[in-house]
C-alpha cells in the first residue's frame, strides 16, 4: 500500500473525489488487510494504519476516534507516513487526544521527510496561518512549492493564491474612508462613501453595501439591493460576494430560489479558498441540493473550512462525527420535521419545495408520539421568540471583513447555540 496517500483535510470520513488517494487507501484497507487479517494480528505498520482507518470510518459498528488515534500512534511509530499525517492533524484539531501544536508539527515533519506532499502542504498551512509556530509567509511558500512538486493540487492552488496580484479597486480612498466610519459604527455616513465607491466599480464596496441592505445597518433593508450589489461584487471576482450571492440564490432573497446558481456560486467561492464557500458548499452536500446528497463529501468540504477557523464548519462536523443527524437545513424544517434523522442518500432536491416532500413522507413513516414527550407551551414559545430574536442578526452571509453573525458564531465557538443557531446552520 502507497503510504503516502492520504486526505490532506478530512480525517475520519471517505473524502471527495477529488482526494482519490484516501479513497484508494480506504478500498485496499477493506480488500487486503481488514477482511483478511484478524484484529488481534495487527502488527505491520499498514495493518495498523488500516485498523486506525477501520475505526475511523465505523468498520466495526461506532466510529471511535479515540480508539483509531492509537492504532495511528503505533503505525507511526514504526514509520508509516499516512499514519503520521492522520495523527499530526489529530493533534492539531484536538480529534481523539488533547490539542498539541507542538506534537502536530513533530508529526507532520515526520511525514514530509518522507516526501509525504499532504504533510509538506499541512506544515504550509500551519505557517501561513501561524498556528502553532510564528507566520511566516516565506516559510509556508517553501512548504507548498515542495508539497506541488509531488503533486498537491492544494499546493499548487495555494500558490496560486499567495502570486495572485493584489487587485486595487476605484475609490481606495473612499472605501478606506467608509471602512474607519464602519469600525467607529458610523453606519449610515460610511454606507454614503461605500454606496459611491460602489458605484465607480470597487467590487470590496460593492460586497459591503450589499451587506448593508441585507442587515440594514445604515440603510433601509432591501434584499433586492443586496442582491444586485452581491451579484455585481461575485462578478468582479471577490469571493466572499460569491459565498453571499450563493446564500441569496439558495434561500431565495431578492431574488428566486436557485438551487443550480447557489451551487455554482458556492463552488466559485470555495475554489478560491473561502471558508464561508466551503462550508456553504458542504451544506449542499449534506443535503442534497443541487448535487446527490452525500455526507461523505460534506465533511470533507466543512473540514477544509474549520481548518480555516469556521465555527459553523466546526461545530457541524463535531456533531455528525459524533453520530448526530445531519439535521436541518433551516428553521421551517426543523420546526416541522425535527424527528427526521434519515439521510436522502444520493437523492438530488432541486428545490426546497422537493426537499420538504421529502421529509414529510419520511416523518409519516415515524411511529406517533405522545402528548407527554413534547415541550411545554411555555418552553415552545421561549424557544421561538429566542429564535426569531437571533434570525434578525443575520445569518450567513459576512461583509468585507469577514463579519457576519457575529453573536452566534460566538455561541457555536463556545457550546451554548440556541435551537435557532443549530437549525440554522444544520444541526
Amino acid at each position: 500500500m502507497k503510504k503516502s496517500t492520504i486526505l490532506t483535510a478530512c480525517i475520519f470520513f471517505i473524502a471527495s473525489s477529488a482526494d482519490a488517494g484516501m479513497l484508494k487507501d480506504w478500498q485496499n484497507c477493506k480488500s487486503k488487510i481488514l477482511y483478511t487479517v484478524k484484529r488481534n494480528q495487527f502488527v505491520t505498520a499498514d495493518q495498523q494504519y488500516c485498523a486506525g482507518l477501520g475505526l475511523a470510518f465505523g468498520r466495526w459498528g461506532t466510529k471511535d476516534r479515540n480508539g483509531a488515534v492509537e492504532w495511528y500512534q503505533k503505525a507511526a511509530a514504526q514509520g508509516h507516513a499516512g499514519a503520521q499525517v492522520l495523527l499530526a492533524y489529530s493533534f492539531e484539531k484536538g480529534y481523539g487526544v488533547k490539542q498539541n501544536y507542538k506534537e502536530a508539527i513533530r508529526y507532520y515533519s515526520a511525514a514530509a521527510k518522507q516526501g509525504n506532499e499532504d504533510a509538506m502542504y499541512n506544515m504550509g498551512r500551519l505557517y501561513a496561518g501561524g498556528r502553532g509556530v510564528d507566520p511566516s509567509m516565506p516559510i509556508a511558500i517553501r512548504w507548498y512549492t515542495a508539497a506541488a512538486k509531488r503533486g498537491s493540487d492544494d499546493a499548487k492552488k495555494a500558490l496560486r493564491k499567495i502570486k495572485s496580484p493584489v487587485k486595487q479597486w476605484p475609490r481606495k480612498d473612499l472605501f478606506d474612508k467608509g471602512v474607519a466610519l464602519y469600525k467607529d459604527k458610523k453606519y449610515e455616513e460610511a454606507a454614503t462613501l461605500f454606496l459611491q465607491a460602489a458605484k465607480a466599480g470597487n467590487a470590496l464596496a460593492q460586497l459591503q453595501i450589499g451587506y448593508q441592505y441585507e442587515k440594514g445597518e445604515g440603510l433601509e433593508i432591501s434584499n433586492e439591493q443586496a442582491f444586485k450589489w452581491y451579484k455585481l461584487s461575485a462578478e468582479n471576482g471577490v469571493s466572499t460576494a460569491q459565498a453571499n450571492l450563493g446564500y441569496m440564490f439558495e434561500d431565495g432573497l431578492g431574488t428566486k430560489e436557485n438551487w443550480k446558481l447557489a451551487l455554482y456560486w458556492y463552488k466559485k467561492s470555495a475554489a478560491q479558498f473561502n471558508d464561508l464557500g466551503q462550508f456553504r458548499l458542504g451544506r449542499m452536500y449534506q443535503f442534497g441540493m443541487a448535487v446527490p446528497q452525500n455526507t461523505d463529501t460534506a465533511l470533507s468540504w466543512f473540514l477544509k473550512a474549520s481548518a480555516q477557523n469556521n465555527p459553523q464548519a466546526r461545530y457541524i462536523e463535531k456533531h455528525i462525527s459524533d453520530g448526530g443527524c445531519i439535521g436541518y437545513r433551516n428553521e421551517i424544517e426543523f420546526s416541522n420535521y425535527m424527528r427526521v434523522c434519515a439521510e436522502p442518500r444520493g437523492k438530488t432536491f432541486y428545490t426546497s419545495g422537493q426537499r420538504m416532500a421529502w421529509l414529510a413522507k419520511e416523518y409519516a413513516k415515524l411511529p406517533p408520539i405522545s402528548s407527554s414527550s413534547l415541550p411545554s407551551s411555555s418552553s415552545r414559545s421561549s424557544s421561538n421568540k429566542d429564535s426569531q430574536g437571533d434570525s434578525s442578526k443575520g445569518t450567513a452571509s459576512q461583509n468585507a471583513w469577514g463579519a457576519g453573525d457575529t453573536d452566534a458564531y460566538n455561541r457555536i465557538q463556545n457550546g451554548t447555540a440556541t435551537w435557532s443557531d443549530k437549525s440554522r446552520y444544520g444541526y
